[in-house]
């Protein structure tokens, strides 16, 4: 296992912070994911070493919670409500019009590694149904129309 100078810093940096946690598994993996949009195996074996505690576990929570990825994400998260009230409400139609326009599935990042699609059980956005969340951002109140339209802001700022 070769982690580069730099990471292995921030690797070191969030174990400090870490410390006075009883248990810094999910906080640790938040930590990675944030930084570099996914979780790399050589991290979570190196962390799994200075916790002392087997690589298993902690590479069994980074495959259990969906909020955490083995492979990049874009640099936009899209995440479309597909709770009850979404649902109920057109959620389906939007998640099918983003995936027409970004030609990907749920669950994939466009060729550009600008936008990662994906469902969410629920966002908690139910009273502003249909909803989608963009990284941290909730959009809410959408049609397929206005979805788009956000889409289209997002790959026009890229260009």
């Amino acid at each position: 296992m070769v982690i580069p100078e730099k990471d292995l810093k921030f690797l070191d940096a969030i174990l400090e912070e870490s410390q006075h946690l009883e248990s810094p598994v999910m906080f640790l993996l938040h930590r990675l994911q944030d930084r570099y949009r996914m979780i790399k195996a050589d991290h979570v074996r190196y962390l799994a070493e200075k916790l002392d505690r087997p690589y298993a576990e902690l590479y069994s929570a980074v495959t259990f919670y969906d909020e955490f990825r083995l492979e990049p994400m874009g640099k936009y998260v899209v995440r479309v409500c597909r709770g009850i009230s979404c649902h109920s409400k057109g959620s389906k139609m939007i998640l099918d019009a983003l995936k027409q326009k970004l030609g990907i599935e749920e669950g994939r990042t466009t060729e550009n590694s600008l936008i990662s699609l994906e469902e969410a059980s629920c966002i908690g956005q139910c009273d502003g149904a249909p909803a989608m969340m963009i990284n941290d951002q909730v959009h809410r109140n959408l049609d397929t129309n206005k979805a788009i339209s956000i889409i289209d802001r997002i790959l026009k700022e890229a260009d």
